[in-house]
């Protein structure tokens, strides 16, 4: 654990700076400073990941030690159903993209503990969709969290009633997701792009944020990439600016923040 001292905003810059340089990871707000919420979860951090020996300064060579830190960092906020408008928006646009014919191919790209994911599968179900649906995520805790369906009492009251009725059952104090729903989870890093193969839609809300600027660029390049022709990448709305920065246009789907592969 590093003393009060080192906490310093000396010390958080170049913690971030090793970040960025070893993992990607980025976190400034607007004009380049250090927005507070990242302090207080750096801080957080390092007091949590457990120490190495030696000097802050010969901790900062230690990759698995900053790579805990990162795991810190990245911890989003995740609910089910989260965006009710944009959820309805996204089924419009599956219905739409399903009459292609074949089977859809879906990706929660940084889908933490997985209610994003299994909210995607849910409104595959009610549709009546033929989609695979696959989230992926750096965390191991977090993935073995999802792929256990189940998550705490509580958590599945932001679904509508009738997703509550069908795809949720209260077992010992405990919301798990009915077994007729199939989501896939997979540990893997967002640097290392999307899992092979072409996709209809990648959802990545809430994540770029995590990522310095040649990180969001390379993130961005390879879901592009991994996109179907005519797949969708949504992102939140805050990601959209940063977006465009990267010469990308986006298309207004409803309330969903898209951009398309051509």
């Amino acid at each position: 654990m590093v003393n009060d001292a080192e906490l310093d905003p000396a010390v958080i810059q170049q913690v971030l700076q090793q970040l960025e340089r070893e993992l990607g990871v980025g976190l400034r707000g607007a004009g380049g400073a250090v927005p507070g919420w990242v302090v207080a979860r750096l801080t957080r951090a390092i007091e949590r990941a457990p120490a190495t020996q030696g000097s802050l300064a010969q901790r900062l060579r230690d990759r698995r030690w900053l790579a805990q830190l990162a795991d810190e960092l990245r911890v989003g906020e995740t609910r089910f159903h989260r965006d009710p408008t944009q959820w309805a928006a996204l089924g419009s646009w599956l219905e739409q993209r399903a009459a292609r014919g074949g089977r859809l191919r879906l990706l929660s790209a940084g889908c933490s503990t997985g209610e994003e994911t299994w909210t995607l599968a849910m409104l595959c179900a009610e549709l009546g969709l033929n989609a695979m649906v696959v989230g992926i995520d750096r965390s191991g805790p977090a993935i073995e969290r999802a792929q256990s369906r189940r998550y705490p009492a509580g958590s599945e009251e932001s679904l509508p009633a009738r997703w509550r009725a069908r795809y949720v059952a209260l077992e010992d104090g405990a919301v798990t997701i009915a077994s007729s729903l199939q989501a896939s989870f997979i540990v893997r890093d967002l640097m290392q792009g999307p899992p092979p193969g072409s996709w209809d839609l990648i959802l990545c809300k809430n994540v770029l944020i995590y990522f310095a600027d040649a990180g969001t660029e390379r993130v961005v390049a390879q879901l592009m990439a991994g996109l179907q022709s005519g797949g969708a990448l949504v992102v939140a709305r805050s990601d959209v600016t940063r977006l465009r920065e990267l010469g990308l246009t986006p298309a207004p789907l409803a309330e969903l923040s898209a951009f398309f592969a051509t």
